[in-house]
This record gives C-alpha cells, structure tokens and sequence, in this order.
C-alpha cells in the first residue's frame, strides 16, 4: 500500500500533503483582521512588522590550466578545455522578514568569463567572452506553527555527514569543481514542509515538480518529477550524533531508499556513512555492435537489478580537521567497461558523436566503482591567525589515478578575502583524472559586504 503511493500516477499525493498540512496548521487569523495593540500609530504598526537583511559578494580571479594530452580528447579539439580563464562573480543575498514567521530570501548571480581555448598540434587559439544573470534561489519559507514550517521555490536544500557526496540526496549530484571558490549549486524547484516531533525528530516531505531549467545530469534524459520522505533523529544531548532515512521516487519513476548517520565520540572524532539503494541503473554503458564497432546504451542487466552508491568516512577534529571517507559506486563502470568506452570514443567509431554526449553525462556520480577521498582543514594561520589550508585529493582505485587541490584563503580586511588555489592530476595517460587537465593555478579577491 505504502508502495503504491509512490508509482507516477499518484506523484500528486505529496502535493495534497503539503497543502493540507498547511491548511490545517497554518494561523487562523485572517489577513483583514485587526491586530493587537493599538492601532492610533498604524506606520509604527507596520515598521515593527517588517524587517529585511542583505548581502553581496563579488569574486574575482584568475586561473592558468595545463591540458591534458589525451587519445579521448587529441590536440583538445573535444573537450576545448580553456588554457585558462578570467571570471567576475557577483552574488546577492537578500532576505525580507514579516513577523517571525514568514521569510523570502532572493540569491541572484552574475557570472562573466572571458577564456581561452588552446590547441597545441594546430597551434590555433580561440577566445571567448560571456555573461549572464541568474537567480540561483529564491524561495518563500513559512512557520506555521513551533513544529511545522513549510518552504517553497527555488532552494539548495542538502544534508548528509559526508564531505565528497551525499548519495541519499537524489535532488543533487556530484560534481568535480565542487570545491572551486566559484562553485555554487543551482536551486531547485521544490515544494518542502518539515514537521518536528520531541524537539529532536524532524519528518520532511519534499516534492520537486519542476525543472530549474539547467541541463539534465543525464545527457538525451528529460526532466522527471520526484519526491522522497526524510526522517532524522538527533541525540538530545549531542546533536552532533544522528540517523536519518530517505525513501521516495527518482528518475525514471524508480524506487529508491537510502541513510545516513554520523556518531560523534570524546568530542574529536566522527563516524559517519551515507548511502541509497536504487531499482536498477539507468546510466549508458559501452556495448560491441559489431565487430570494434561501440554504442554507448542502458544495460538490460543493471537496470533490472539492485545499484548501491555509499559513503563511509572517519573524521578528526583537533588543531584542523581531518577526514578520510571510500566510495562506493556499483553502478559504476569495472575494468573492461572503462576500457570499451577508450574504444566507443575512437576516431573510427560510426557513432562518435553519439557516444562522446553520452559519455561526458552518461548518469553516474563517478565513472569507475571505488575511490578514497581525503580532506585536511588547518584554519587559524597567519600572523592574525585568520587564515584556512585546504587540502583535499580524490583517488580512482580502479587506475590509480587521483587528482589532489590546494587552497589558501586569508583576509587582507573587513571586507576583502584572498585566494589561492592549486590542483594537479597523477596517473598514466589516458586515466580517469587525466584525461582533460594536468594542472591549475588560480589566483583570486573576494569582497564582501
């Protein structure tokens, strides 16, 4: 019966949830009707309704790339990996509060870049310049009561213990430049109501009924609606130890479940996971056609089976903050399906282009099955003492390749944050971290008000 709720047909049961949460929940006080207090001075009335609160940042930066030389990607002429770039990043955060109840927050972005693409065999260049404004959340978020609250529109709503990927949140995928001091995730379209119990357990529907309109993570996939219930429970007297479920739908109207939980011991160290089960994979997998002929194509077998895709991870928190977590990726590719997409991407293949899309968002977090990822933390540097190491490296058991990232950031002042960062890949060539870039450097100012 529970299962049923969940097949495409009856995607509208959440929405009816949410709606009549908020209608049985929400305050009985009509728009019209009068205040208390007195209503001679209806501006004072009015200003002590009202509040708002705003933000700006403004990033800027420089950053010098050596691309790779790669059979996938020869004289670049695939990937048109940038030999560098010059970015201007300007974010706002703005917040408008009525009572103490009902929020709306805006975050829009403008993004300019101005790149070059190298291409050593041909010796040509090729430069490009562009902008462009967007709105990366803007959501309503509502208290109906000490134990219900309901949010609505754009979000960036995460969670999860681990630092690499959270694989019990479907709503939002791995991506490689996560870190950089540009990422910053794109909202999605949700209808969420968070409902909690004792103070230390919280229920959280969540519907996604819309696209963003960015591109799908899964290339020639169109947008599908989801949703998915999410239980947590906290230790009331350390909140820093937790459990959490995650059950719903994803794409292609599959079934999922998946967990979470961090254990926080002698107030240093962590023991966490996160993972999710999944009916099958829908991702695209290399296949011989014909004889040295490859089609990059769903595989009957791994979608009719079970996929798991999880985190296990360690943490210490002393003088910096070390942490050490192995990924689990089943649905990833093994040794002869990496070595069949080298082929599907050759020059002679009848379906390249085909195959080349397919393969750049072929539906999978990671491209091959199990990785270490390890992260190191040193904040408090300097003269001041306000200076944060980063250090982080990202390693394929399957080819022993890895790539691993430095960053500095230090305030000059009140206002304005320095950064440097660097990043170099290892491996043999033709491996996964290998395949588009050697090294970068970047050099960057945040300022901030």
């Amino acid at each position: 019966m529970v299962k049923a709720y969940f097949k495409r047909p009856r995607l509208r049961f959440f929405e009816f949830v949410l709606i009549f949460l908020l209608w049985c929940f929400s305050d009985a006080r009509s728009v019209g009707a009068p205040m208390k207090g007195s209503l001679k001075k209806p501006s004072a009335v009015v200003k002590s309704l009202w509040s708002s609160r705003w933000a700006l940042e403004w990033i800027n930066g420089l950053l010098l790339r050596e691309v790779a030389e790669s059979d996938i990607n020869p004289d670049n002429q695939v990937f048109n990996t940038p030999s560098g770039f010059a970015r201007t990043d300007i974010r706002g955060d703005f917040k408008f509060n009525y009572k103490d109840d009902l929020r709306f927050v805006l975050r829009p972005r403008f993004l300019g870049t101005s790149s070059e693409v190298y291409y050593p065999t041909s010796e040509k260049r090729l430069n490009k310049s562009e902008g462009k404004w967007d709105i990366n959340e803007a959501f309503l978020d509502y208290d109906a009561s000490s134990f219900l609250a309901f949010t609505l529109g754009l979000q960036n709503f995460q969670w999860g213990p681990a630092e690499s990927l959270s694989p019990s949140n479907i709503l939002f995928h791995f991506e490689s430049d996560q870190k950089s001091v540009f990422y910053r995730a794109k909202g999605k379209v949700l209808a969420r109501s968070n409902l909690t119990l004792f103070g230390n357990h919280s229920l959280i529907l969540i519907h996604e009924p819309e696209s963003n309109r960015e591109p799908y993570w899964i290339a020639n996939q169109n947008f599908e609606k989801k949703s998915l219930i999410k239980w947590e429970s906290r230790k009331k007297n350390d909140s820093n130890t937790y459990f959490g479920l995650t059950y719903g739908i994803e794409d292609r109207n599959r079934n999922f479940w998946g967990g979470y939980f961090n254990f926080f011991y002698k107030d240093a160290y962590s023991f966490y996971a996160d993972f999710k089960q999944s009916d099958g994979s829908i991702s695209y997998y290399p296949k011989e056609i014909i004889s040295g002929q490859y089609s990059l194509q769903e595989n009957p077998l791994k979608r009719k089976g079970k996929e798991y895709l999880a985190v296990i991870g360690f943490r210490l928190e002393s003088r910096g903050d070390l942490r050490v977590e192995y990924l689990i990726n089943t649905a990833g590719y093994n040794q002869n399906e990496i070595e069949n997409l080298g082929k599907s991407l050759g020059p002679t293949q009848v379906s390249y282009l085909n195959n080349l899309s397919l393969a750049l968002r072929p539906g999978l977090e990671l491209y091959t099955q199990n990785y270490l990822y390890l992260s190191y933390r040193l904040p408090d540097l300097g003269s001041q003492k306000q200076a944060t190491l980063f250090l982080r490296y990202l390693k394929s058991f399957l080819d022993d390749s890895g790539t691993f990232e430095l960053n500095w950031e230090s305030p000059l002042n009140d206002f304005i944050n320095y950064y440097v960062e660097l990043s170099a890949t290892d491996g043999k060539r033709n491996s996964e971290f290998r395949l588009s870039e050697n090294a970068t450097f970047f050099i960057g100012a945040k300022f901030s008000l």
